[in-house]
């Protein structure tokens, strides 16, 4: 991962086409913006690079990397929470009337080939037909009601 902008710290060497900051001739307070853009293996790889000033220094460099590590992935995981798929069943209801229906039957004709497609694809999961198109709709469903709620929020937004 190369950044796309302009680095104005001293550069120690350029490992993979990314720059490898030179820590050592970088103030320590502007550490972290120097190693922030970076790939992983890059922060590493300065912090490595840099002379350390004891075994129990508070400023050691790979402590940063970890510190920043741990904060990307924390970004990461808001990242996969935002782009999920919605969930594809709704919660069973807690009290159903006795008299009603707490389920409706849904049905779907296809051809022979495009079932025989259906069923190969549920063999390859471990599924049965019928459970594999019911994920289907579900999610598929699922997918164009999350979207519609995303554009009505955007709507309100503006």
């Amino acid at each position: 991962m190369t950044p796309s902008f302009e680095i104005d710290f001293p550069i120690r060497c350029v490992v993979g086409g990314e720059p490898i900051p030179d820590l050592s001739r970088i103030d320590r307070s502007r550490w972290r913006e120097a190693l922030i853009p970076l790939s992983h293996g890059a922060r590493v790889r300065a912090a490595r690079m840099t002379p350390k000033r004891g075994f129990l220094d508070p400023d050691d460099p790979m402590l940063l990397v970890t510190r920043l590590e741990l904060e990307d992935a924390g970004r990461r995981d808001a990242a996969v929470q935002a782009a999920s798929f919605p969930p594809t069943q709704s919660p069973p209801r807690p009290h159903a009337d006795p008299g009603r229906r707490t389920t409706r039957q849904l049905n779907v004709r296809l051809s022979h080939r495009q079932f025989a497609e259906i069923e190969r694809a549920a063999a390859l999961l471990g599924l049965k037909p019928t459970q594999l198109a019911r994920q289907f709709i579900l999610t598929g469903a699922g997918r164009v009601l999350y979207e519609d709620r995303r554009r009505e929020q955007a709507r309100r937004r503006t």
